[in-house]
């Protein structure tokens, strides 16, 4: 029995009693109702009376080897509870917390994540089958603490919880090879995982931009010439990361991705990756990895074993695989030499290359297995009839796609998958693309789905799935945490599997978002409340917005240290400035990151970051959302109800600096001559589920935007109008004249006699991909350049009255 742990139990009275009040000790209180646990627990079973925490609580490793995760509690609940609880030793006294291997029921006690949370009313019990169902029942306590506002007390309902995952592969993907991640970045991606109780934390360390992975058998991983100074990781800055996620019960598993998005390596040694002729012993840079080099192979094989021994906790390793186009390696010399050794069909026509790949990955694979590690790829390898070309089925295949292998014909060969497709598990906050919450509610993970309504693939049951995977692309690190918050609960929920969740979203709605909350004042202790010269909680301002530093509600005693600059990235430390007690009034751009920091210089949670934009609204918008899939067609817009906009703001001026800052989250870039920028920074959401991007506002999937101003004609004659789109269906309307384009970047071009004047302007943009560039000049006869619609559009403050405005009936062929 557990509480055999507690050789002298007292009565809850004397051990709390310098907590306790009144109404506790005369019998009339009872406990609010217990927070949401995301995701819901297989068994929970009602106990007889609350625990109270009591001011000489003590955290208690109840038996050897649980000293890390003794610490993880103390850590955990600092940032939940906004007190250090001590560590105590053995044996464990009423009002302890103590942690212990065993104790599960039957139906959890096989499972390596299994876990249990027993609450008496003197003391609480964790436990787990080993130490990551430990660390599992120490996130889940952190959520189930609830605080009586009343009588200042942390209270924990009476319950006993048995628990344990239905899929093994419960995952985050972080792309760090876009764009750069700090260590801390990257742990507080950690921590999010943690929190939400998911396994693993796949790191996409390389890609054509980057190749981040400290490999000692290639030092010249970068060119600094193409690719800027190098800004990959140390292997001190690894180890730490996967000691990191070990003791909270997260495995980082590492990719290299190979042979294509490789740009960085063929670059820096194409000697190695690339082709070497053999006339004139000159490198060359091939499109992919050159598989056919046993040069290249040797170095892959180097690369692959350093990654296995420093990523040592990790029982796979992702050899990448996906999206490989070269066909101009068949004309290399050894890929005739190659084909013939190894009987693989080859034929210059049509660039057939399916073969290769598949015996390049069969090769990577069998070596990686040798190091005793689950070789993993991206779907992308198509069935051949070569049998040494095939992939063995040892390899586990991340689905995503669908366009190469499918999910059935996967399952039917003998893998085993893992669910990564587009919907809902992609998201790529810089573009805005992500599924609603209520569709990643309805999802389940034998639910294999296309982007924007395709193709679902629902697997049978007994299927070989591992579990899923959110997928977090091209993003910077200040955007991970806002971005997968949005979906985490849903998401969450489905990948555990428990089957206990509310049946309908509208019932579990309220437990995401109060998970939510807990998970962001835990990352995010640091608040910012600001009031812009343009109004409330704006982000866009004029000339001036007030900044106010707060703390969330049960957070640490520290003090808030902030840094401004031009841009993301820059993280306060415990030498930066203190947050001022009255307002900070910025009168230019800026991005203020603010953390929390005790008494001794430790840093509690992460960065808030937010930036503010100065510019001058010159548009109105509505936000419309649109079904995941189907046709749109410009005579749509008329049928967009006002009604069932999902927000309303104003929208800037494109200027040089809102150009560089979309060009720095984004990994696209936009055309910066006529922008058009339909990126929300300051609107309303009709609902709550937009408030969760409040320090960096998005509309997130298909939608659309209806945007209205005035533009000046200063002077009378021939204009014309010009509208090109990438990613959409546009519509511009000049007075009562329209004109539409579609999404194949064409530029659409119409002119009209104009008078001198005021005349109405009215933009419709339907984002139907992730990529989101519009542009629209407006330029007079006789002018050598094209004159941007952005330099004659009246700011929103001088916009003079519907009555006074010119008329334009139609266009010139």
């Amino acid at each position: 029995m557990l509480s055999a742990l507690f050789p002298s139990l007292l009565p809850l009275v004397a051990a709390v009693a310098s907590a306790v009040s009144s109404p506790i000790q005369e019998g009339g209180w009872s406990p609010p109702p217990p927070p949401p646990l995301v995701p819901s627990p297989m068994m929970a079973q009602p106990r007889f009376a609350p625990f109270v925490l009591p001011d000489d609580a003590r955290i208690v490793a109840a038996e050897d080897g649980l000293e890390r995760q003794a610490l993880l509690l103390q850590e955990t609940l600092e940032k939940r509870l906004g007190r250090r609880i001590p560590l105590g030793e053995r044996p464990a006294r009423s009002g302890d917390l103590t942690l212990t291997i065993g104790y599960l029921a039957d139906q959890v006690a096989e499972n390596p994540e299994g876990y249990a949370i027993e609450v008496f009313d003197d003391h609480v019990a964790l436990s787990g089958a080993n130490s990551v169902g430990v660390a599992r029942a120490i996130a889940r306590l952190a959520q189930l603490f609830r605080f009586d506002a009343e009588n200042g007390l942390w209270i924990l309902p009476p319950t006993r919880i048995d628990d344990a995952p239905a899929y093994v592969w419960r995952g985050l993907m972080l792309d760090l090879a876009r764009f750069p991640h700090s260590v801390e970045s990257v742990r507080e991606a950690i921590d999010l995982a943690f929190l939400f109780s998911l396994s693993t934390v796949h790191l996409h360390l390389s890609d054509d931009q980057a190749f981040t992975f400290p490999a000692d058998c290639l030092p010249e991983r970068t060119d600094p010439a193409v690719d800027g100074p190098h800004r990959g990781y140390s292997a001190g800055d690894l180890r730490f990361l996967v000691q990191y996620g070990a003791d909270r019960g997260i495995v980082l598993v590492p990719e290299i991705d190979v042979p294509a998005h490789s740009s960085v390596l063929i670059r820096s040694r194409p000697d190695l990756f690339g082709h070497v002729d053999p006339q004139t012993g000159k490198a060359e840079v091939t499109g992919a990895i050159n598989m056919a080099s046993p040069r290249a192979i040797v170095a892959l094989k180097k690369i692959f074993d350093e990654v296995s021994g420093l990523f040592w906790t990790s029982p796979y390793v992702h050899l990448g695989g996906d999206e490989f186009y070269a066909p101009d390696l068949l004309k290399l010399p050894e890929f005739q030499a190659l084909s013939a050794a190894e009987d693989l069909p080859f034929r210059l026509e049509g660039g057939a290359l399916d073969a290769h790949l598949n015996h390049f990955l069969g090769r990577m694979a069998k070596f990686v297995a040798s190091r005793e590690r689950r070789p993993i790829v991206w779907e992308g390898f198509r069935p051949t009839d070569s049998a040494k070309s095939s992939v063995g089925t040892g390899t586990w295949v991340m689905c995503w796609s669908q366009d190469s292998f499918g999910p059935l014909e996967l399952v039917e060969a003998g893998y085993n998958i893992i669910n990564c497709g587009w919907e809902p598990l992609y998201i790529v906050p810089a573009q805005g693309w992500a599924s609603q919450p209520e569709d990643a509610f309805d999802w389940s993970p034998s639910s294999v789905r296309q982007r924007f309504g395709g193709r679902t693939t629902d697997l049978p049951a007994g299927a070989p799935l591992q579990g899923a995977q959110i997928c977090v692309w091209e993003q910077r690190p200040e955007a991970i945490v806002p971005a997968v918050l949005r979906l985490a609960p849903e998401l969450a929920e489905r990948m555990w599997g428990s089957h206990a969740a509310p049946a309908t979203y509208a019932d579990f709605e309220p437990l995401a978002q109060e998970a939510r909350d807990v998970v962001r004042d835990m990352l995010r202790p640091v608040l910012l409340e600001w009031e812009s010269d343009l109004g409330a909680d704006r982000l866009l301002f004029g000339d001036r917005v007030e900044v106010r530093f707060q703390t969330a509600a049960h957070s640490a005693p520290g003090v808030i240290r902030y840094v401004a600059s031009g841009q993301f990235g820059a993280e306060p430390t415990n030498e930066s400035p203190l947050a001022p007690a009255e307002p900070l009034v910025l009168k230019e751009s800026t991005v203020i990151a603010a953390a929390l920091f005790s008494d001794d210089g430790r840093r509690i949670g992460g960065v808030t970051q937010v930036r503010f934009e100065r510019g001058m609204p010159v548009l109105g918008f509505e936000a419309y959302r649109l079904p995941r899939g189907g046709a749109f067609e410009p005579g749509d817009f008329d049928r967009l109800d006002a009604a069932a906009a999902i927000g309303r703001g104003e929208l800037m001026a494109p200027t040089p600096d809102r150009i560089g800052a979309i060009h720095r989250e984004q990994f696209a870039r936009v055309r910066p001559e006529a922008h058009i920028d339909l990126r929300p920074i300051s609107w309303e959401p009709s609902s709550t589920v937009g408030s969760i991007d409040r320090e960096r506002p998005r509309i997130w999937g298909r939608h659309a935007v209806v945007a209205r101003g005035q533009v000046t004609i200063d002077e009378p004659g021939l204009w014309t109008l010009e509208f090109q789109s990438r990613g959409g269906i546009g519509r511009v309307t000049l007075g009562d004249a329209s004109v539409t384009c579609g999404s194949d970047d064409q530029i659409v071009r119409r002119s009209a006699e104009l008078e001198a004047g005021v005349y109405s302007l009215c933009i419709e943009h339907a984002v139907l991909d992730v990529h989101n560039d519009l542009q629209v000049w407006l330029t007079p006869a006789g002018e050598s350049l094209r004159s941007p619609v952005s330099l004659h559009l009246r700011p929103l403050s001088t916009l003079v009255d519907a009555n006074a405005l010119l008329g334009l009936r139609s266009f010139q062929d």
